[in-house]
């Protein structure tokens, strides 16, 4: 990643700050509605409280909200921009990169490892770059930000905050343990799926002339099984993480209210609203740093496709093709018109390999036909 990171232009850094600054804005504000939320507790259950006097910190309340959803959709637009332009001059480099190389380093990589690398693999980047610039910033301050807020409060209820988080990382580096060794097999085994798909479709004609269409489906099925079987494998791996958020959720939630239970109960009368206030106000930091946990386990259940993804786009952009231009070429002569001449030409497809043709001497003049005979092997279409 931190290759292609290299790759970002200065455009596309300003949209990252910008992302930055928006989502810091997003945080803030979703982090003061709670202030609100406390003060009307405390105004509803104080005796003789207007109707008129709930109006302003609600209406506040109201305005934070919406500031934060406007905020929250600029987070979106310019991470989408981000990933869109940044990915589209990596899928270009990429492309050119591919035409200039040789025979040689084709196959090497394969047409069809070379075809997942330009779509399917730059799709893993662009999706991380969009989903990671929402959550890799979000998600850290988020959290910290809420544990800052919650801090004092009382160290029962800061507990199960810290139990919460460390069952949810525990179970998060469980997952990804387990996912990781099979994002490299998929990306392998997408691209042995594209080879079979583009032998069949361009050996249509052999393959219907020899009877063979049994033969190519039960190739086809069989690597789209082991195709299917591993995505299902990780998918569930990831399916299994909204409920193990949701019960980590539901259970801190009840482990504030039954730890709140007993601190009002032995609370003096007059200090059991302020307690209940604090009560309420503290649930909702403690859900924000649940959800701030659980924004990050979803970027790293994401991130190690991604790596894989962005090992082979490296492998591609950083192989240099075996054909070399002379740094002094001969000038031609202009006053040759439609002349083609070859004196003593040698080649070779690869430095190491046989040549395939050699000491080769003919000129062919504009208008003349010339006919290359020789058997089978011998270097005709080269």
């Amino acid at each position: 990643m931190k290759k292609l990171a290299k790759r970002i232009t200065g455009k596309e850094w300003g949209m990252i700050i910008l992302t930055i600054l928006f989502t810091c804005f997003s945080v803030y504000l979703e982090l003061e509605v709670p202030t609100y939320i406390s003060q009307i507790t405390e105004l509803l259950g104080t005796s003789g409280t207007q109707l008129g006097e709930l109006w302003s910190p609600a209406a506040k309340m109201i305005g934070l909200s919406l500031l934060a959803f406007f905020s929250s959709v600029m987070v979106g637009f310019f991470a989408a921009r981000v990933a869109a332009s940044y990915t589209t001059h990596l899928r270009r480099d990429v492309f050119h990169q591919v035409l200039d190389f040789s025979q040689t380093e084709i196959k090497r990589f394969s047409i069809p490892s070379l075809l997942t690398r330009t779509t399917n693999d730059i799709t893993q980047v662009q999706m991380l770059f969009t989903m990671g610039l929402q959550v890799v910033t979000r998600g850290p301050i988020m959290a910290i930000w809420a544990i800052g807020k919650i801090l004092g409060k009382s160290e029962y209820w800061l507990w199960a905050v810290v139990v919460a988080v460390i069952v949810n990382v525990l179970m998060t580096t469980v997952l990804m343990t387990l996912a990781f060794p099979k994002q490299s097999v998929i990306q392998k085994l997408t691209d042995k799926l594209n080879s079979i798909t583009r032998e069949s479709l361009t050996g249509i004609r052999v393959v219907r002339a020899y009877n063979a269409e049994d033969y190519q489906d039960e190739k086809f099925e069989a690597a789209n099984d082991e195709v299917t079987r591993l995505n299902l494998f990780v998918n569930r791996l990831m399916a299994i993480m909204n409920p193990i958020m949701m019960a980590i959720s539901s259970g801190l939630s009840l482990a504030i209210y039954w730890i709140g239970a007993y601190i009002i109960n032995d609370a003096s009368l007059a200090e059991r609203l302020p307690l209940f206030s604090d009560m309420v106000v503290f649930m909702s930091y403690a859900m924000q740093v649940v959800m701030g946990f659980l924004l990050m386990g979803a970027l790293f259940i994401v991130l190690p496709r991604t790596l894989v993804s962005a090992g082979r786009i490296n492998q591609v952009l950083d192989l240099h093709s075996s054909i070399e231009n002379p740094s002094q070429a001969q000038a031609a002569d202009p006053s040759v018109q439609g002349q083609v001449e070859f004196r003593d030409a040698t080649f070779r497809y690869s430095k190491n390999s046989e040549a395939v043709v050699e000491h080769v001497t003919f000129k062919a003049e504009a208008g003349q036909t010339v006919a290359f005979i020789g058997s089978t092997g011998s270097g005709k279409s080269t």
